[in-house]
């Protein structure tokens, strides 16, 4: 069953949304919004369909005219990747064509994570600074946060991925 326009539309604005409030990506839309943008996300939506996101990560290289965005989400049941490389300013950069690839969560086959916190430092809340990387079938992997910008929400959503996907690893 296909999305209605009004639940297309709905989709799209907290997707922006979501995106917009990534650090990372702040020179992607300090300017005009680049034309890739509407389709990786119709390409993002495409993949998700009406599921909740729960945890989105993003980052930007900008190396000379040179751009490459990265950026994933996770849903209850899906691990999305999605890429978009060209070279910023030109019309064959606006024209890039985002790359997005869905991964079922069932497919986690382990996980490595570190904190920064100290068991014994009661002053500093818990769990402080996550890094976490996730193994997938096939030699997939994704080290979270990709960027280096970091949020008291995304550090949240961080943290509740970590717990749902230890709740995975132990079925």
């Amino acid at each position: 069953m296909g999305l209605s326009n009004e639940q297309q539309l709905t989709l799209v604005g907290e997707l922006d949304q979501r995106l917009r409030r990534e650090a990372e990506l702040a020179s992607v839309f300090a300017a005009v919004v680049p034309g890739w943008y509407g389709r990786l996300l119709s390409s993002l939506i495409l993949a998700t369909g009406n599921a909740h996101v729960l945890y989105l990560s993003a980052s930007y290289l900008l190396e000379g005219s040179a751009f490459s965005l990265n950026a994933v989400l996770f849903t209850n049941k899906l691990y999305v990747r999605a890429t978009v490389t060209g070279t910023q300013g030109t019309e064959s950069g606006d024209r890039a064509e985002p790359s997005v690839t869905a991964l079922s969560r069932s497919s986690l086959t382990s996980m490595r994570l570190s904190c920064d916190h100290d068991a014994f430092d009661q002053t500093t809340a818990w769990p402080g600074s996550i890094r976490l990387t996730l193994f997938f079938a096939r030699d997939l992997a994704v080290s979270l946060p990709l960027g280096a910008a970091r949020t008291e929400s995304g550090d949240a959503e961080l943290h509740a991925l970590v717990t749902t996907s230890r709740a995975s690893l132990e079925r």
